[in-house]
């Protein structure tokens, strides 16, 4: 028992006067150790093996001890998550309270993070290409089925390293992943535009091809059809990206050739522009036309109307994609994890019930 005792309490001084050096700098020898702190040489060679174990050292044949740099730190030793997303400077709800939860799981288990955050995707991708991906236990990304996400998942997969997916699922290969319940938040949002009595109804998205807005454009449709109400396929409008939403309905105002009486939008930002271009144009929101948002990413703060909106839970995905990746690296779950979280529906200020 003394012998432990006294094990532990060298491991641990030998650890502070690790403070003092830098990454790739060699430390103390055991014999030097051995001899600063008047204690046998097995006893300083178990607090040294426990320190390289941790990963806090490194052993170097014929050379010593090392503190190891970022491309030293053996592979099974990582303790740090690599998170890859692209949060638009509107965003700063869904996405940053996503990357808050996982931060704070990470803190709970004593995991270090890194962030890349790039709009340009195959600069994105030059990162990681570049990265070393041994200093990381595992990643957390949003991936939404194009080519250049394709590729960023194929480079995490050939470094072997576990995998998750938030916000979108991918619907082709076996992924982990945490998702919100997107078909019943389109369903409420279509079931509430149904009761209100429209018949005639707009959904804008973008081009993008995520499993996301598929789901919210089937639960919308099948919301709508309970009250016998149909979104046509040309109603169905796809869109370069948010801020074209304003050209268009300015555009499809000017040209006489628009008669919806609610307009859903695949998210809240894009909700936002189409209600620019609305009032812009003399229109009333909900008075001569409803509109709905997807995501609760803006919230009344930063939105100048409370928009009828389905909330996802932001926070509640990234702590529990953190946790599901750090049981994989542990060993806690076997085989493919799919988490599908509940979402809100929020009825504000943009909808009511259709005039006349």
């Amino acid at each position: 028992m003394k012998t432990e005792k006294l094990y532990q309490k060298i491991k641990n001084e030998i650890r502070l006067e690790l403070g003092k050096y830098g990454p790739g700098e060699f430390v103390n020898t055991e014999v030097s150790l051995a001899a600063k702190y008047n204690v046998s040489r097995p006893t300083v060679r178990k607090a040294v093996d426990a320190l390289v174990s941790e990963g806090v050292l490194k052993r170097i044949a014929g050379k010593g001890l090392v503190i190891p740099d970022d491309n030293n730190i053996p592979e099974s030793h990582s303790k740090s998550i690599l998170i890859v997303v692209n949060i638009q400077k509107e965003d700063v709800n869904l996405f940053s309270k996503s990357i808050l939860g996982i931060i704070d799981y990470a803190n709970e288990t004593d995991f270090t993070y890194k962030i890349i955050n790039q709009d340009d995707k195959e600069k994105r991708n030059q990162i990681l290409r570049e990265i070393n991906f041994k200093t990381y236990a595992g990643a957390i990304v949003t991936a939404y089925g194009d080519g250049s996400d394709k590729e960023m998942i194929n480079i995490i997969k050939s470094n072997n390293l576990p995998l998750v997916l938030i916000d979108n699922p991918l619907d082709k290969g076996i992924y982990n992943y945490v998702v919100a319940d997107d078909y019943t938040g389109g369903y409420m949002i279509g079931e509430h535009l149904g009761k209100l009595g429209h018949k005639k109804i707009a959904f804008l998205s973008t081009v993008n091809p995520a499993k996301t807005v598929e789901n919210r454009i089937s639960g919308i449709t099948d919301g709508l059809a309970a009250y016998g109400t149909k979104i046509d396929s040309k109603d169905i409008v796809r869109l370069t990206d948010e801020k074209e939403a304003e050209i268009y309905i300015s555009k499809r105002i000017s040209s006489g050739n628009f008669d919806y009486t609610a307009i859903a939008c695949c998210n809240d930002i894009m909700a936002l522009y189409v209600y620019k271009a609305l009032t812009a144009l003399g229109f009333n929101v909900p008075g001569d036309i409803s509109l709905t948002g997807f995501d609760g990413s803006l919230g009344e703060i930063l939105s100048p109307v409370n928009f009828t909106t389905v909330n996802i839970p932001g926070y509640k995905m990234g702590y529990e994609a953190a946790q599901l990746l750090i049981d994989m690296v542990f060993k806690k779950t076997d085989g493919c994890k799919k988490r599908i979280l509940d979402v809100e529906f929020k009825n504000g200020c943009t909808t009511a019930p259709v005039n006349g």
